[in-house]
């Protein structure tokens, strides 16, 4: 497989041709290159380079010729030559079982919103830099020897250039002022405006907070799309970090709970914390926050919610993903509270919008089919997207999760923090359901949507964490409001209960939870324990 210049005569007369004439004794040593591309699978193809050398020394003395020392030569290229594809070959069976080792261990599931369902935005421009590389020297392995070192100066040449241009101007991107957030900073968690004040708690809020713009579904931010659906929306925090228009000392109903009660993508006098306190002419405190469990919001009602002497507090839990956050707060616990501040900043969230590698990046990741997705009919009979985060899993069901004796602990340490307190307030319990359990009996899901999902992809009730927290709560004598079968049945009549794009409720469906609250806290004093479904 390894070939040399056929001898000195051929050597010389190259060397002739590149202009090498006159001067004192010196020594070139000639690259040779050629690449044979051998197609080991369908996925990866294997190069494998071939070197000769040839050392050739320039004898002045001999009528100004060249003298090709045959023997030096190519005992030198043999050895080099050995040596380079020794190192060349461990290297390639490393890299080849690494790429495969990833490839086979991580299927396109667990991380639909990347590039191909695998590739982070880093990975992305490791495997552009390195195919543009291997390009470069496959198209120069295709090139005559005698042009073949001004193709590759020129090849560098661009390559450098560009990638010079391209680092110029992902710099200045970087460096350029961010004034402002560039997405909604409810759900956009930065180390800007986030901060640990509280002990127990992962994260804080910053307080006095503005943002006012474009807000996307969650889904649509995770996988690149466009959010036809989305609407222009006011995000401002309260004195204390919490989604409050006012900062208010006391209030008569205050609201905990997770992304669901704080609903930064939605306006705020139309999520149901405001509305039940228009309805019922009280005052009502939001202290909802994104990305926490019920751990987290029962130190939220101890820290905050008692200081404002409420009459009731209306405690709101989340079937998606409750039970997963307090195993993620268990362990954080255990590791001694550490401090987790979000890594991203303004000014990293505004390079992102910015940079043209990572719109690049994003455009791609749009054309990819999210996984989880099917079609709605509206009452009118509109056709509108709806995607999904993914299947139903044993985190939902509350006999098998490890992370639901943990969300009743919590519950009951807030139950009869309601007795000790003084004056004491009354408690409602209020579940919002997974998404698909509600949209999913009422979509068109795609093909592949269906074939990973399966017939029998929905809990049952006797093993849903609605049926367990209405036990609990029994024995509580809580009301317990399961928002399950009501936001269900208005879907069947064609009312989008939940945005296309989020994860959360729509317009309706905070109105629909509003108005159950309503009913509840209405017959309170007459019947304390009364359960909605």
């Amino acid at each position: 497989m390894w070939r040399a210049f056929k001898g000195s005569e051929d050597c010389a007369e190259q060397l002739k041709t590149r202009g090498l004439r006159g001067g004192r004794p010196s020594i070139y040593v000639v690259w040779r290159l050629q690449i044979d591309v051998a197609l080991f699978t369908r996925v990866l193809p294997v190069a494998a380079a071939r070197y000769a050398f040839v050392l050739v020394t320039r004898n002045p003395t001999v009528d100004g010729g060249l003298v090709a020392d045959h023997s030096a030569a190519l005992v030198a290229a043999r050895r080099l030559s050995v040596k380079l594809v020794g190192v060349s070959t461990v290297f390639a069976g490393v890299a080849f079982s690494g790429w495969c080792g990833w490839w086979l261990s991580e299927p396109p599931d667990e991380k639909p919103y990347m590039l191909l369902g695998r590739l982070s935005y880093g990975e992305f421009l490791f495997a552009t830099m390195t195919s543009l590389i291997a390009a470069l020297f496959l198209i120069a392995g295709f090139v005559r020897a005698d042009r073949r070192r001004w193709v590759v100066f020129r090849l560098a040449a661009v390559f450098l250039g560009g990638t010079l241009a391209i680092a110029v101007a992902e710099a200045i991107c970087w460096n350029w002022p961010a004034d402002a957030m560039p997405g909604n900073p409810w759900l956009t968690l930065t180390s800007d405006q986030t901060d640990r004040r509280t002990r127990r708690l992962v994260f804080d809020r910053n307080p006095h907070l503005v943002w006012k713009g474009l807000s996307i579904g969650c889904l649509a931010v995770e996988n690149g799309h466009g959010d036809p659906y989305a609407e222009i929306v006011e995000f401002r925090t309260d004195h204390e970090g919490f989604r409050n228009h006012r900062g208010l000392k006391t209030a008569d109903i205050i609201f905990i709970g997770d992304s669901h009660t704080e609903a930064g993508y939605l306006a705020e006098e139309l999520t149901f914390a405001r509305r039940v306190g228009r309805a019922m002419e009280l005052t009502a405190r939001n202290l909802g926050r994104i990305n926490i469990g019920p751990s987290e919001e029962l130190v939220i009602l101890q820290e905050f919610g008692l200081r404002c002497r409420p009459r009731v507090v209306v405690w709101q839990i989340c079937e998606h993903n409750d039970m997963t956050d307090e195993l993620k707060y268990r362990e954080w616990l255990d590791s001694g509270m550490p401090s987790v501040q979000p890594p991203e900043s303004v000014r990293g969230a505004a390079w992102k919008s910015r940079s043209p590698n990572f719109r690049l990046y994003e455009f791609l990741r749009s054309l990819q089919e999210w996984p989880w997705q099917g079609e709605f009919t509206d009452g009118a009979g509109r056709r509108h997207p709806m995607l999904f985060v993914g299947p139903l899993t044993r985190f939902h069901r509350p006999r098998v999760s490890p992370g639901f004796p943990f969300l009743a602990q919590s519950l009951q340490a807030g139950v009869e923090l309601a007795g000790r307190d003084e004056g004491g307030f009354q408690r409602v319990v209020l579940l919002i359901p997974e998404k698909l359990r509600v949209m999913g009996h009422f979509v068109d899901f795609s093909s592949e949507t269906s074939r990973r999902l399966g017939r029998r992809w929905d809990v049952p009730r006797d093993q849903s964490l609605g049926f367990f927290l209405a036990r609990l709560c029994e024995h509580w004598q809580v009301p317990f409001v399961d928002m399950t079968e009501p936001l269900k049945q208005l879907a069947s009549k064609g009312d989008m209960v939940y945005l296309p794009y989020e994860t959360h409720l729509s317009d309706s469906g905070h109105a629909l939870v509003a108005d159950h609250l309503v009913q509840v806290l209405n017959r309170l004093d007459d019947e304390p324990d009364s359960t909605v479904d």
